[in-house]
């Protein structure tokens, strides 16, 4: 490169200093250099997406890794905990409740028993002082002569009275037992009939007429009016005469052939079941009667 001088001539002129060339960790990059992306300038950017492609990737692995080790047949996960401890808890409290409800049951049972033998003892004696023809009957009579007690499940006493005079029997029965509720019940089943109830805790005693047959041969029939009809006669020569039964201490009257009487009223008596009415087929098919042998399928009696 030349230069004019002042006397006309030309002179070679130096070329001008090279720029000083900094450090290439020191130069600022171009968008060009870098291919002018724009992600280039933010590089944690990048480091986000990998991540989370990366992460996504996981995911898939493992899901496809869980279904290959269904397919090859791997266990299942086991339940959780907390599902378990929840169902066995409910079980044991189940159980827990059931024996309850039958322990509960069974002390109820024994209790009514001891009031039941003192009612009949009571209500025997007042009958024998007043020179009364009567007996022990149905589910009562079976209990003691078959088992030696009560039926624990029963929850009343069964007599006959011979041709009752209610008004004058009534009045006897409530002086002879103040300690007891005595009165006259009209069954629902037969209006036209009544019978003596005497409560006591937990029970109670009916007291029945009996009477001739109408229409039977000599009066062969007698039939124990509990409001239910034919279903209760018996033969009056396995009634009478009546016999007299010493049980726990207690004289009572009895019908003269037990057996025979157990056996019109039960058929086969000598193998216990539950809620057995026997030739009462009215007193069988009541409501009570059905829904307590249903519960007995369970365990339960009451």
């Amino acid at each position: 490169m030349f230069a004019l001088s002042h006397n006309g001539s030309r002179e070679e002129q130096a070329p001008p200093p090279e720029e000083e060339q900094l450090p290439a960790q020191l130069q600022r990059p171009s968008l060009q250099r870098l291919g002018g992306s724009k992600v280039a300038q933010r590089p944690h950017s990048s480091s986000k997406a990998s991540s989370s492609s990366a992460r996504r990737q996981h995911d898939r692995e493992r899901r496809h890794g869980g279904r290959e080790l269904q397919k090859r047949g791997a266990p299942a996960p086991a339940p959780r905990t907390g599902t378990q401890s929840l169902t066995a808890m409910t079980a044991l409290g189940t159980v827990a409740l059931y024996t309850s409800v039958r322990g509960g049951i069974t002390v109820f049972h024994h209790l009514r028993r001891r009031y039941l033998r003192q009612l009949l003892f009571d209500l025997a004696a007042a009958l024998n002082d007043l020179g009364q023809c009567y007996w022990l009957d149905f589910g009562s009579l079976l209990g003691v002569h078959r088992d030696g007690d009560l039926i624990l499940h029963d929850n009343d006493i069964d007599i006959a009275v011979l041709q009752p005079q209610w008004p004058v029997l009534l009045s006897t029965l409530r002086d002879a037992l103040p300690q007891y509720s005595v009165r006259i019940v009209v069954p629902s089943d037969d209006p036209n009939t009544c019978f003596i109830r005497v409560y006591c805790p937990l029970g109670m005693a009916d007291v029945f007429g009996a009477t001739p047959v109408v229409g039977a041969a000599k009066g062969e029939r007698l039939l124990v009016d509990c409001g239910h009809g034919a279903c209760t006669e018996v033969t009056r020569a396995s009634v009478l005469p009546t016999g007299l039964l010493t049980w726990r201490g207690a004289k009572i009257s009895v019908p003269g052939d037990i057996p025979a009487v157990l056996e019109e009223r039960y058929g086969d008596w000598q193998t216990p079941k539950y809620m057995d009415k026997g030739a009462d087929i009215v007193e069988g098919q009541k409501l009570y009667a059905r829904i307590f042998r249903a519960l007995s399928s369970l365990g339960i009696r009451i």
